[in-house]
């Protein structure tokens, strides 16, 4: 039995999964994984709508292709002749293009499932629930459910709704369009309606002084005008909402830390954490981190975390639920490829949405060993050397890596590998091994992918994953290898070394009029457990977000035509 370990850490001399694992990635960039075995999995998915386009249109170049499922449409006229290529697709030559059309075997259609009273199941905890209208969303098991009235989507987990129904496997759903609104009880976080205000001429000079004063429930407000400069501490109560104010205030390090952790070590349960700009974490192990949770649960929005030894670190408590969202994460790292912008632990789940996360000094734009991602709607890049950005430029390994697998949703995402990279995959997943057999999916939908190194891995799947990976929709531009895994089910993606895009030098990557990937995806449908598909956000620049428009069929990649 593998034994868990403490928190995770990235000490050469004290990382407890170092010593079970060997090196991290990051410093085995030749890393070789073995291969895998065809699996004769059918992975559940939506088929309907769509084509691939047109093959002979728009801008592809040589070696660009699109994907579509055996039923269907596209608009290139095909020959009878056909073949089988090496990772087990039919290939079907296009009579009016040199470019083919690949097709799958046909898979399970999936809908969302529809509980006896009416209720549609959108996700399971761990997941993000998204409606199609403004509903009511019940978070629970067995008839013991809190409820939360939500217009877009909300993640599906105990921090959002808190626990309706202990030791029990809960999901969500949402009430039918016609629902009356459902009385009973509503779990949320405590709220003692005290206000703690920091700042010139307020009851608290520094942000510390007013958390070792704090109870339950509190408030603390940090004025952006403020020097808060070495205000390092832990942060004990629980349900505590800590809000910048005024502008965003700053607080760097400078030289202190707390506990050999970090700036601000979170051990209370269900703490927010709004507007607030944390640097400069250090510690004597090279481990420290701006906001280190060794408490349970967290939910961080529009703050922006750089240049310290990690953004956020976190236990390995298999409890906690992280939101993270409208955030910026620059060029953390301490540069040894063992501490990254962030490194997630093995909680529950982590929802990372609407961020912007770049520019990793030698470790990974993002790292989790959550046991449910849901990544969306976020931008993972680096600036170049000699361009001004918000941050110095960095050379990050992978953009993303989830190195025990875990149920994973990956979607709506710009995923950018820079020409200067201290590893050449993009996308990793499970490459440490998996750590739960029942954790192992992992679904890539609607993202753009770009790689400016002259090779690479756009994805990289650890051979002990047995579950066929879900790749759909996706735009690939570039140099490289797809996936590494055989038997991933591949439909309507589209890869070219140069893609129609409007203006890639400016990260305007909604397509060109003409461009071949518009209208060539197709309805990605459901997770096997009522997760949606369907990309319903854009990313903008910086870390925000707007409704994604819809349309039939519709387009490859994270952005749709305008």
């Amino acid at each position: 039995m593998r034994r868990r370990p403490a928190s995770p850490r990235a000490s050469r001399k004290r990382e407890p999964i170092l010593k079970h694992f060997g090196n991290l990635p990051g410093r085995r960039p030749g890393l070789r994984l073995a291969a895998v075995a065809a699996a004769a999995l059918v992975l559940a998915s939506c088929g309907g709508g769509g084509g691939a386009g047109d093959a002979s249109s728009g801008t592809a170049s040589s070696g660009s292709y699109a994907t579509t499922s055996a039923s269907g449409a596209t608009s290139a006229s095909v020959s009878t002749a056909s073949s089988v290529s090496s990772n087990g697709w039919n290939t079907t030559a296009s009579t009016t293009s040199a470019v083919p059309v690949q097709y799958a075997s046909a898979v399970t259609l999936v809908s969302a499932p529809v509980s006896a009273d009416g209720w549609t199941v959108c996700a399971s905890e761990g997941e993000v629930c998204t409606v199609p209208s403004a509903r009511q969303v019940r978070y629970g098991s067995n008839g013991s459910y809190a409820y939360q009235s939500v217009s877009e989507s909300i993640p599906c987990n105990n921090a959002a709704f808190s626990n309706p129904a202990s030791s029990l496997r809960k999901s969500c759903e949402y009430a039918p369009d016609n629902a009356a609104t459902v009385s009973g009880t509503v779990f949320s976080r405590a709220n003692s309606g005290r206000v703690l205000s920091v700042g010139p001429g307020k009851p608290f000079s520094r942000p510390c002084d007013a958390f070792a004063a704090a109870s339950n429930g509190d408030t603390i407000e940090i004025d952006a005008a403020g020097s808060y400069n070495g205000d390092v501490c832990p942060i004990y109560p629980d349900d505590l909402t800590i809000r910048g104010v005024n502008g965003r205030p700053h607080i760097d390090a400078a030289g202190n830390q707390s506990g050999g952790k970090g700036t601000w070590v979170v051990k209370g349960m269900r703490t927010l954490i709004d507007n607030v700009e944390l640097s400069g974490a250090a510690v004597p192990d090279r481990n420290g981190a701006a906001i280190r949770l060794d408490g349970i649960h967290l939910t961080l929005t529009n703050s922006f975390l750089h240049d310290n030894e990690n953004g956020i670190l976190t236990a390995n408590d298999y409890t906690s639920d992280i939101v993270v969202e409208h955030c910026e994460f620059g060029h953390n790292g301490y540069g040894d490829g063992y501490t990254h912008n962030l490194y997630i632990g093995r909680i529950s789940s982590l929802t990372f949405r609407y961020n912007y996360s770049h520019d990793a000094n030698a470790g990974h734009n993002l790292k989790s060993r959550a046991g449910t991602n849901t990544i969306a709607y976020n931008r993972f890049s680096s600036t170049p050397y000699g361009v001004a950005g918000t941050t110095a430029s960095g050379q990050p390994s992978y953009e993303i890596d989830l190195p025990w697998g875990g149920n994973s949703v990956i979607i709506g995402n710009v995923i950018e590998q820079p020409a200067d990279n201290s590893n050449s995959n993009i996308l990793a997943y499970a490459e440490e091994g998996v750590n739960d057999s029942n954790l192992q999916s992992l679904y890539v939908v609607n993202n753009t992918f770009l790689n400016h190194a002259g090779s690479g891995q756009f994805l990289m799947i650890g051979g002990g994953v047995t579950k066929p990976v879900f790749l759909q929709n996706n735009v690939f531009a570039g140099p490289g290898g797809i996936i590494t895994q055989g038997s991933a089910i591949q439909r309507n993606n589209y890869a070219s070394m140069s893609p129609a895009f409007i203006n890639a030098a400016s990260y305007d990557l909604h397509p060109a009029p003409g461009a071949p990937f518009i209208g060539a995806g197709a309805a990605a449908g459901f997770t096997l457990t009522g997760q949606a598909l369907n990309p319903v956000f854009e990313y903008v620049h910086v870390a925000g977000s707007t409704a994604r428009p819809v349309r039939s069929p519709i387009d490859i990649g994270a952005f749709a035509a305008r």
